[in-house]
């Protein structure tokens, strides 16, 4: 009852943070936490990313106590503990869940040194989502190679079959002034990495905004504001000096997010898209390393727009190259939308909505 009362509340809001702020919420106090203990009830095994959300803030007595909660739910049966060292016993953990499948390890957000903006929770070194870091959720589709992954136990090495998506050209740097405003930034560089094409540019919003394009394209043609969307696109891309989408005017950014459905409820869900992606999904995104980047196709040497939830700074992103986990899909990501970025030997980042172009 009281998680389906803050959805209710939720959707009241222009953004959850609204919300957050009005009732002067904590930093531990988290309503939507109430969701995640609902599906570990049903679910009664999790991997091992959701199972380190569910317990991170869960008031465990020391450490080896968070391990003991964490062995009892997650999907690799491990129940002996071969140290004392915490660290050496969560890292254990983890590459005992890649054995039997479960990737998610590979996903999680890592200490970012320098850059960490989690504060100074007991579990940040280790957390792959606490109050700081959101969970993607339960696996609802494995991976389509996933019986080709190879684990080298003695170099502690995973094998991982993968598409290669393409090299990160260019970092966008999205304001952060207001949604509609950040939405303005976003919406104006994914025209100019995708080029005016209106379907181009609406898949383009579907891979760095929630929301498929499909659907979002419906919503359009139901409108019938193609042809107008399509003359903008195109007046727009060739105004250079214009650095964002207008703000004022009769096609401005509101204009666009309304048209798009981006501004209000759509069915079945609990906050806007820009609301979602200001709120759950910039967090998943590590915000406010959050970047709409351009990827060179390695195929077809196109450039393509994503968004990227990065773990360095721009200098360090820039050149990584992104691979797709082909069918891996988790609750808050899209099927065939989950990749990862590399930058030598590195895991620079990860993308949820990475969809073919």
């Amino acid at each position: 009852m009281v998680f389906q009362a803050w959805k209710d509340e939720v959707r009241q809001h222009e953004k959850v943070h609204d919300l957050e702020r009005k009732v002067q919420m904590g930093k531990n106090q988290v309503p939507w936490s109430l969701g995640t203990l609902r599906q570990a009830r049903l679910l009664k095994r999790m991997n091992f990313a959701m199972a380190t959300a569910l317990l991170c803030k869960r008031g465990c007595r020391d450490r080896m106590d968070f391990l003991h909660a964490l062995r009892g739910i997650v999907r690799a049966r491990s129940f002996t503990p071969k140290s004392s060292d915490f660290k050496t016993e969560y890292y254990r953990i983890a590459w005992e869940c890649l054995q039997v499948g479960d990737d998610s390890p590979l996903l999680i957000t890592p200490f970012m040194g320098a850059i960490e903006r989690r504060g100074p929770g007991q579990w940040s070194e280790f957390g792959y989502s606490d109050v700081f870091t959101w969970q993607l959720g339960q696996e609802v589709n494995p991976p389509t190679l996933g019986r080709y992954t190879i684990l080298d136990d003695s170099r502690q090495r995973v094998n991982l079959h993968v598409e290669d998506i393409g090299t990160v050209s260019i970092v966008g740097r999205p304001e952060r002034d207001s949604m509609i405003q950040a939405f303005s930034s976003a919406a104006k560089l994914a025209l100019e990495i995708d080029g005016p094409d209106v379907k181009d540019f609406i898949k383009a919003l579907g891979r760095t905004h929630t929301g498929s394009a499909s659907t979002t394209m419906g919503i359009l043609e139901e409108k019938n504001q193609v042809d107008r969307l399509q003359r903008v696109l195109n007046r727009l891309y060739n105004s250079p000096e214009v650095p964002t989408w207008p703000l004022d005017g009769k096609d401005n950014i509101k204009w666009l997010a309304d048209v798009l459905s981006f501004s209000k409820l759509r069915p079945g869900d609990d906050q806007t898209v820009l609301g979602d992606n200001a709120a759950r999904f910039g967090t998943i995104h590590c915000r406010p390393y959050d970047y709409t980047v351009g990827i060179t196709c390695t195929g077809s040497n196109r450039m393509f727009a994503h968004k990227v939830g990065s773990f360095v700074l721009p200098t360090e992103l820039r050149n990584s190259r992104a691979y797709r986990i082909p069918g891996l899909k988790y609750l808050c990501s899209e099927k065939d939308g989950l990749a990862i970025l590399i930058q030598g030997d590195k895991t620079v980042g990860r993308m949820i909505w990475a969809t073919p172009a």
